[in-house]
């Protein structure tokens, strides 16, 4: 669109354009390597694996001060990361990185190494 600024496209401009990936609400563009698929299998392995020692290695009582220390750790993520646009890059992407506790992986620039994929293909 060339009403948005580079980067940006679709209604109001608030999608990131082919080749830019979002951080907040901030969209950058591409560089480096492209090894977003790896890192995602790497971090599911690592994750579900320490969940299955969590639950196999450890008592039931520690396993719920675990469990509750996970969830006040995806709160302070969820509510810094908010607030992180306000930051420099370096504090985005680390809190892009540590956005994994919550599920989301847009840390691996999915706009970068899949394209972009349009809300009613995913949810249609």
């Amino acid at each position: 669109d060339p009403r948005c600024a580079d980067g940006y496209t679709g209604s109001f401009c608030a999608q990131c354009d082919t080749k830019y990936y979002r951080v907040g609400q901030q969209c950058y563009a591409c560089e480096g390597d492209e090894s977003g698929a790896f890192t995602v299998v790497l971090a599911a392995v690592v994750f579900f694996g320490l969940i299955a020692i969590f639950i196999f290695c450890l008592n039931e009582h520690i396993l719920d001060q675990v469990v509750s220390l996970l969830i006040v750790a995806q709160q302070l993520i969820h509510i810094g990361s908010g607030a992180s646009s306000r930051f420099d890059i370096s504090v985005q992407k680390a809190y892009a990185l540590l956005s994994l506790v919550l599920f989301d992986f847009e840390f691996i620039r999915p706009g970068c190494n899949m394209g972009v994929i349009p809300f009613r293909n995913v949810y249609a």
